[in-house]
């Protein structure tokens, strides 16, 4: 599912920036977009890029920029294989020369972007996977899901134990609400699947 709303030129920009501050190649990019996303609107209330997150194997993935991750960065960052050690090669995303500044982008969101990688910049790929793994909004969907940014203030919270599922899930007035919740958001992604 395409986000039509995903800010492209933005997402563009946020991708250099990235790879001018930290060694990234596609699955570390797609995760440290997470962190980001996630940590803006759990601060303040939207996303920076408006993408929308689906669960994958590996963790959440921004749909839009995944799909569409050569053509958006065009002039923005290019690509090349690099090999670590006995490693195989993989992809590593360099800004262009003069881009991996960002512009338009509220003062907010650059404090955001940068303690974002100030936590999570030199971590490595499976590094930022387990971590991932490790948050209610990944837990909580399942695979090919789209990640509702509403679970984004719950990223914090420790994994609950199986007596605190049992107790959560036995509660059919909280359940209901989850579920309420739940088709709310899958009814406001399918409505901007269709609108142009």
């Amino acid at each position: 599912m395409e986000n039509l709303n995903c800010n492209r030129e933005k997402s563009a920009q946020l991708i250099a920036y990235i790879a001018s501050k930290t060694d990234v190649g596609k699955t570390k990019l797609m995760k440290l977009l997470y962190f980001i996303d996630f940590s803006a609107y759990t601060k303040l209330g939207r996303s920076v890029t408006n993408d929308t997150y689906l669960n994958k194997r590996w963790g959440p993935v921004p749909s839009h920029i995944f799909h569409n991750l050569e053509s958006l960065i065009g002039g923005h960052a290019s690509m090349t294989l690099e090999r670590r050690g006995g490693e195989n090669p993989y992809e590593k995303y360099l800004p262009v020369e003069g881009r991996g500044t960002l512009h338009g982008f509220a003062e907010e969101e650059i404090a955001i972007i940068d303690e974002v990688l100030s936590l999570y910049g030199d971590k490595t790929r499976g590094q930022l996977v387990n971590a991932t793994h490790e948050e209610i909004p990944w837990l909580a969907t399942t695979e090919g899901e789209p990640i509702p940014y509403f679970l984004a203030p719950y990223r914090a919270y420790k994994r609950p134990t199986k007596s605190a599922v049992k107790l959560l899930t036995s509660d059919k007035k909280f359940m209901a609400t989850i579920d309420r919740a739940l088709a709310a958001y899958q009814k406001e992604l399918e409505s901007e699947a269709i609108s142009f």
